[in-house]
């Protein structure tokens, strides 16, 4: 086994949607931080998107490893590193946003050193991720105690940032910028059915991990609510990149497609 030769690796259809929506992350997320690198919420986003893009890309090769001990390789020491920092970031966000950075930077500063305790341990011990089962969309990994402990770390930083919108909301005064809080609230909340992902990882339970799909419909709730109500410096940004997504995945779309139905002929 070779952790580079394609012969290691199967066409698997699960993984192509994973891809297509980590790609669209992966460019939204440069875009805009191109923009502006200088504003803490442009960056935010990006972290959040960059993060998303490491676990999606990752889990894709996962899905597609031919034996357990190469997707055990890329979840530990690939997908598990963007796994973790997903929270902190998005509580980065949630602060720029809200105008609470002054405040909240030692929280902040917190979050991304707990996020890189947790992955250090897991990738150095075994007590992190204990191995990996076989699903029908591919190899998934087995939680161990450390990343049961990481569990309680994401959830706390993931609704300290549905509370710090939650405070956000009930500061402003300005109709049109409460109904702006009441979406990205909305998108929390969706997001949040995204941890069934965390099922299969403590238990044999085969459930589909669609979490890739929340992260989606968050950003696209997220962009919609910035360009109704024109609130943060990356409002043109997203109006323009969601135009780009639309078109690029007339290109995606059928190209994941024609991979699946003539994965044979490729083979």
């Amino acid at each position: 086994m070779s952790f580079l030769s394609a012969y290691d690796y199967v066409l698997n259809p699960f993984a192509v949607p994973v891809l297509v929506v980590s790609t669209l992350l992966a460019l939204i997320s440069i875009f805009v931080l191109s923009q502006n690198p200088k504003s803490p919420t442009n960056l935010s986003f990006f972290l959040i998107c960059l993060s998303s893009c490491v676990w999606l890309y990752s889990i894709s090769l996962v899905y597609c490893s031919r034996y357990e001990s190469l997707a055990l390789h890329w979840y530990k020491y690939f997908t598990f590193f963007g796994v973790a920092f997903i929270a902190p970031s998005i509580y980065f966000f949630s602060v720029a946003w809200v105008g609470l950075l002054r405040e909240r930077k030692g929280l902040i500063f917190l979050g991304y050193l707990g996020a890189l305790a947790f992955y250090i341990s897991s990738a150095l011990t075994d007590y992190g991720i204990l191995g990996v089962r076989k699903y029908f969309w591919g190899f998934y990994p087995i939680y161990g105690p450390i990343a049961t402990a990481f569990l309680a770390f994401f959830v706390f930083y993931y609704t300290m940032g549905l509370w710090t919108f939650a405070i956000g909301r009930s500061r402003e005064t300005r109709l049109q910028f409460r109904k702006q809080y009441d979406y990205l609230i909305v998108a929390y909340l969706i997001t949040f059915f995204g941890a069934s992902d965390f099922i299969p990882k403590f238990t044999s339970i085969s459930l589909y991990p669609f979490g890739y799909i929340t992260v989606l419909l968050w950003l696209l709730i997220v962009a919609y609510s910035i360009i109704r109500y024109k609130l943060m410096d990356i409002e043109t940004v997203i109006h323009k990149t969601l135009m780009w997504a639309a078109l690029s995945s007339l290109v995606f779309l059928p190209l994941g497609l024609a991979i699946y139905y003539f994965k044979d002929l490729f083979l």
